[in-house]
């Protein structure tokens, strides 16, 4: 998978994270302690040093744990990442990991490449009422969740799949950017050129649902438009209402 690049260094990304958090240099000693943290535990801090994700978290985000599909972490990115560990206190579980980036239904074709692969869901940005919802007492888990996707309707009303992940792991930089390579980053590329803005794919469930709701409109157009036909005035003569009402207040 050349688009998004499938060898991440967990070690020096995780850290890397806190170092954007603190903006104070890394060492050797922080970074183990970071990896080694407990599976099952997030990892807290009372000055809010600690990476988005626990160790068991970290390493189902940058190993190919979704077979046919990028790394989940070139999904989702960076800052949504933080962000949310941000407002959650800690860091994520992994649970919570598995939450924002999923498999999304069945392997496709990529519309692009012509190659199989597996489209996946992820959360590209945070609502707006997240931070309520969760000092309310709702966990992750529960809160609906904003989620892009592979898929696309083209103009035959069918569906269309890019393969690609949203972000590359850049070793120069140590940080990770966007795929400009990715069919699916260009799509919403090639798209902004024409409208102006970019237009991220959806996932399955949500364009498919579209398809459907645009067909029943088209069906029940067609239907209307058949009944209204049967309703056009057939005697010859018969015009309409208002010439009737016209003629009517012309005679008396």
């Amino acid at each position: 998978m050349k688009h998004g690049g499938s060898h991440l260094p967990c070690a020096n990304a995780l850290f890397s994270f806190m170092d954007k958090k603190t903006k104070k240099p890394a060492t050797r000693k922080k970074a183990v302690k970071a990896v080694e943290a407990s599976e099952n535990q997030p990892e807290t801090s009372t000055l809010g040093n600690f990476p988005p994700y626990n160790s068991a978290a970290w390493n189902w985000m940058c190993q190919e744990s979704i077979p046919g599909a990028f790394s989940p972490i070139l999904y989702i990115g960076t800052e949504v990442s933080m962000r949310i560990s941000q407002l959650l206190g800690r860091s994520m579980l992994l649970e919570e990991a598995q939450h924002l980036v999923q498999p999304d239904g069945k392997m496709a074709t990529c519309a692009a490449e012509g190659k199989k692969f597996q489209p996946v869901k992820y959360v590209p940005f945070l609502p707006k009422n997240l931070e309520a919802q969760l000092a309310k007492g709702e966990t992750l888990m529960e809160i609906p969740l904003p989620y892009g996707g592979a898929y696309y309707i083209n103009k035959n009303q069918e569906l269309v799949a890019f393969s690609g992940s949203v972000f590359h792991y850049n070793p120069r930089k140590q940080d990770y950017e966007w795929c400009h390579t990715s069919p699916l980053v260009i799509a919403a590329e090639e798209i902004r050129k024409i409208t102006g803005r970019m237009q991220w794919g959806v996932p399955f469930d949500t364009v498919n649902k579209m398809v459907q709701s645009r067909a029943e409109n088209q069906e029940r157009r067609k239907k209307i438009s058949s009944l209204v036909t049967s309703l056009l005035p057939t005697r010859k003569g018969l015009g309409r209402g208002e010439d009737g009402f016209k003629k009517a207040r012309r005679n008396g």
